[in-house]
């Protein structure tokens, strides 16, 4: 019983961890699979935030299967300057790397 009640907790507690990441600034700590790290990888979602002080973007984006990564709201770097026509609201199509322990958009396409 003791053993069915820590599995329970431990499933409850990773889904609780598991939901705040929506809340996370950028994902430099998150551990990758070594691919990962070296692809480009494909998303979609929802512009939230522009700081163009800071060159950096929030996005609301689908889950991302090529990184295991459930759907959230996160902030990325920029790696190519913003689209001129690029605003809050607008729905996008996005290429992300990783650079060294960031994720930054290398291509985004308002859809």
């Amino acid at each position: 019983m003791k053993a069915l009640t820590l599995a329970l907790v431990l499933t409850v507690g990773s889904g609780m961890a598991h939901a705040t990441m929506e809340n996370m600034p950028d994902m430099a700590n998150m551990d990758m699979p070594a691919a990962a790290k070296t692809a480009t990888h494909q998303g979609t979602g929802i512009v939230k935030a522009i700081d163009e002080k800071t060159g950096k973007l929030q996005l609301a984006h689908q889950a991302i299967a090529s990184l295991h990564w459930s759907a959230m709201t996160m902030w990325f770097g920029l790696k190519t300057p913003l689209p001129a026509n690029l605003k809050v609201g607008d729905q996008v199509k996005f290429d992300l790397a990783q650079a060294g322990k960031n994720w930054v958009l290398v291509s985004i396409i308002a859809q």
